[in-house]
């Protein structure tokens, strides 16, 4: 559900008499819709998808600044997982997303698995930006997650740091008789 409401005319501006501002509150409730197709094997993956589309009367698109929101976000993503020795798995995937209004993004990344205990992976974006991944499995069901990226924004003069750390849990708890295939995307 895409929920927006602007209230502004409780701005303060320089100019009391701004036309803008006066009585120009609204709310826009609508609903988001989205989908995709993967195919998927025990090496490789492949998909396309549009994860969300605001359904926006053209009225309310004509007099109010949300375009951003009934643009589609197109991804197509792709992969593919290689074992490299008995200990040793490498995951190379690319990403490509396209927004409307906005540059064409790429992403490529590359992960290295030991003994599907700790991964290692490098990522880098068509903005000059480096993304650096660690994942370290503590039992079967929690991952340790940190990530750093840096890079630039909108021009090559203004940099940009990231710090990500997180928590994976796992709640599924497998008999002796399942076997669980991996999904690598």
């Amino acid at each position: 559900m895409f929920s927006y409401n602007a209230q502004l005319s409780l701005l303060n501006a320089n100019d009391p008499n701004d036309g803008s501002l006066v009585d120009n509150n609204y709310t826009i409730k609508t609903p988001f819709v989205g989908g995709g197709l993967m195919l998927y094997g025990k090496q490789y993956f492949i998909g396309a998808s549009m994860p969300q589309y605001a359904i926006i009367a053209q009225d309310q698109l004509n007099q109010y600044n949300v375009n951003y929101a009934s643009s589609p976000m197109l991804i197509t993503t792709a992969g593919l997982l290689q074992r490299l020795s008995k200990d040793w798995e490498a995951k190379i995937t690319v990403q490509g997303r396209h927004f409307e209004g906005l540059p064409f993004h790429i992403d490529a990344n590359a992960y290295f698995y030991y003994k599907n205990q700790i991964m290692f992976g490098y990522g880098r974006r068509n903005n000059t930006a480096d993304v650096y991944q660690l994942q370290i499995r503590f039992n079967e069901f929690v991952w340790i997650n940190y990530g750093y990226e840096r890079g630039f924004i909108y021009d090559s003069q203004t940099p940009f740091y990231s710090h990500e750390f997180g928590v994976s849990y796992r709640f599924y708890q497998p008999s002796k008789q399942m076997f669980i295939e991996p999904r690598n995307y």
